[in-house]
């Protein structure tokens, strides 16, 4: 294929999950990978994946992901798609290479499969069952031809990408398409990113367009291939070649556009720990970093003295000049009890307390009190004396993280 013609199309990303908390990973580059949807060789319906022909465009017929798989084992298709799985290590890249296999007991394959089953916990085992069971009837193992294209591992990733893991949109199908998810928002993207946002997917629904986030995932996705594979990659997914990726765009990045996709990008842990260090800049000591055992609350630390809780609230009344509006009753209970509470979230606050700083706003909140919106922290950066806090440091490693991927 002409070079100009395959640049013209985007390569995309599907998120698939090999079995429960993937536990047929093990298989995959030997058979392939493990499909559901109906384990038995008795089911004669014409749109179970077992008996679908690969369909050249997407339908929706059974409303699951094996519309996907579907769609995705096409010959047409398979060359402007990836499979991405997560190991506990590595986050692997795969390529489907044919139509979906069933492996009956007596098979080479199914036996291996069923010697694997053996030696899953009890509860997974149970899973699993009819299949393998000893009541198990007319049972199938069926698997999609995948090569495996590259392997980074996840030490490496930025956090962001590599929670894709435990997204939930993801994570609770079985094959699920990357460029619809939106990620902690829809939010506010340097413009270079946002122009890179495919307005239709091959050979899918003409008004499935891409997220703003998903943009950036398949361009950092792309970078990791393209890093992994480095002079190996045209023969190993040649439709990767000359399509955008983060390195491509990140020299004509500006400093701030840069800082603004890495506060665009934050996932919700890296947001709580965002708010830890914007309390240890304020000179408190943190008392909860991650309050998922705490009704509400998040983020909570306490000053040692009342010299240091009269300095933050100081501090905190000095990001007005920001934009950022803490009220006289937050920074009246940080001086007299010496507390500072935080909710990290990323939509319209559910609880309304006067009492809790509403940290990590991408989008506009309903009210601007008491919102402390990371974008508008960013301008405070620049300044004494959030320039030489923890806060800066933090996300200048997560811009580290983000550019050496950006590097190939």
């Amino acid at each position: 294929m002409p070079q100009d013609a395959i640049a013209a199309k985007c390569v995309n990303y599907f998120f698939y999950k090999c079995g429960e908390a993937n536990c047929w990973l093990p298989l995959a580059e030997d058979h392939g990978l493990y499909v559901g949807f109906g384990d038995t060789a008795d089911n004669k319906d014409a749109n179970w994946i077992g008996n679908r022909e690969p369909d050249p465009n997407f339908y929706t017929l059974t409303g699951y992901d094996d519309d996907n798989i579907a769609w995705l084992m096409h010959p047409r298709n398979r060359p402007w798609f990836l499979v991405i799985t997560f190991s506990q290590a590595d986050l692997i890249f795969w390529e489907v290479r044919g139509k979906l296999k069933a492996h009956a007991p007596g098979s080479a394959v199914f036996e291996r499969a069923a010697k694997l089953w053996k030696t899953f916990p009890s509860v997974t085992r149970k899973t699993y069952s009819h299949i393998f069971g000893s009541e198990a009837k007319r049972p199938l193992f069926k698997v999609l031809p995948a090569k495996k294209v590259a392997c980074v591992p996840r030490s490496q990733l930025y956090a962001s990408i590599d929670s894709l893991a435990v997204y939930q949109f993801l994570n609770r199908g079985t094959c699920r398409p990357i460029w619809r998810i939106d990620g902690p928002t829809e939010a506010e993207m340097p413009e270079l990113i946002a122009e890179q946002r495919q307005p239709s997917i091959h050979g899918g629904d003409k008004n499935d367009d891409e997220k703003k986030y998903a943009a950036f995932v398949r361009l950092y996705l792309n970078s990791a291939v393209h890093s992994s594979l480095n002079s190996k990659l045209a023969s190993s997914f040649p439709a990767l070649v000359g399509q955008p990726t983060l390195h491509s765009c990140w020299p004509s990045l500006s400093a701030v556009d840069r800082q603004k996709l890495v506060l665009a990008t934050l996932n919700p842990i890296l947001v709580e720990t965002a708010a830890l260090y914007f309390c240890l800049d304020l000179g408190l000591v943190g008392d909860i970093g991650s309050g998922k055992g705490i009704d509400v609350i998040d983020v909570r630390a306490r000053a040692e003295s009342q010299l240091k809780a009269n300095a933050a609230a100081d501090r905190l009344v000095s990001l007005r000049s920001f934009g950022v509006g803490i009220s006289e009753q937050i920074c009246g209970r940080l001086r007299s009890e010496h507390v500072l509470e935080i909710q990290c979230k990323a939509a319209d606050r559910k609880v309304n307390s006067k009492d809790i700083i509403y940290f990590g706003y991408r989008k506009t909140p309903k009210s601007a009190t008491n919102t402390v919106s990371l974008g508008l922290l960013g301008k405070a950066l620049a300044h004494e004396p959030w320039n030489e806090g923890l806060l800066k440091r933090f996300l200048k490693m997560q811009q580290r993280l983000v550019s050496n991927t950006a590097r190939e």
